[in-house]
């Protein structure tokens, strides 16, 4: 199953702690993108280093 991970804040999510990394599926039923643009998610994106190939969390 493929995931997106996302970091919540810089509003608060009831019942989870702000900074807390999140990894939801693609097919997930939640509004995610209304989640990011009212500031309760934001998107982690994974970015790879070209030197090494190892991968990296950016914020």
């Amino acid at each position: 199953m493929t995931t997106r991970r996302f970091r919540v804040g810089p509003r608060p999510v009831e019942g989870v702690e702000p900074g807390e990394v999140l990894e939801l599926p693609l097919d997930t039923p939640l509004n995610v993108s209304a989640l990011v643009e009212s500031g309760h998610l934001t998107p982690i994106r994974a970015t790879t280093r070209p030197s090494t190939g190892e991968k990296k969390e950016e914020r």
